[in-house]
């Protein structure tokens, strides 16, 4: 299961100009997502740019299938687990805001897709973190991040998977591991940052497994 996408240790205000990184992650909430959050799951990945898919992929397939799409939103607990990430009641608000002066000045901005203008600000996926059982060992779990594109390098990434940590410990787990390309800095410095060893995977020198222990 692919790390994903660069969220570094040290988050920059450099994505998204007017917010400090402080400010966006505390405009967060996170809660585990479901099949509700299907439309929701289906705008967040499409919105995705090339290199943040291929980070989250690990190069593999593309756009995901309806029976693919409904899978990512419909885990088992407890062996499964996904968290989202989405505005507060607050911050999403001030996004409307934003998003209805824009349509409405001078020189409106390009129109968003239309499917993520029909959800409202609070319902769009910002970053998803997931785990997953391991192929060969009942005690160890797989994981993944993704953070949408503009709130990369903001601590989205790092407040999903702070939040996962446990939880994969209390699915009875004692390891948790994921992969990420080996120039994937952001995530290798998070990784470690949070206590994980990184290391060449054995079977593709162009990949990183990241592992820390839970128990």
């Amino acid at each position: 299961m692919s790390a994903a996408n660069d969220e570094p240790s040290d988050p920059s205000p450099t994505s998204m100009p007017g917010a400090s990184p402080r400010e966006f992650v505390d405009g967060l909430h996170i809660r585990e997502i479901g099949p509700d959050d299907l439309a929701a799951e289906r705008v967040f990945i499409a919105g995705l740019s090339p290199t943040s898919l291929r980070a989250r992929t690990l190069g593999g397939a593309g756009e995901p299938t309806d029976d693919q799409l409904r899978r990512l939103v419909t885990p088992t607990p407890p062996r499964e687990m996904v968290l989202g990430a989405f505005l507060t009641p607050h911050a999403a608000a001030e996004v409307a805001v934003r998003e209805a002066l824009d349509a409405h000045a001078p020189d409106p901005l390009p129109s968003p897709d239309p499917a993520r203008a029909a959800l409202p600000a609070s319902e769009r996926i910002i970053g998803v973190a997931r785990f997953a059982p391991g192929e060969n060992d009942d005690d160890v779990c797989e994981f993944a991040v993704a953070v949408t594109d503009p709130a990369q390098r903001r601590g989205v990434g790092r407040s999903l998977l702070t939040a996962l940590i446990p939880q994969a410990a209390a699915a009875g787990y004692r390891v948790i591991e994921g992969q990420c390309f080996a120039d994937n800095q952001g995530m290798i410095a998070l990784a470690k940052s949070l206590g994980f060893t990184v290391g060449t995977d054995p079977q593709d020198h162009t990949l990183f497994r990241l592992s820390r222990p839970l128990a």
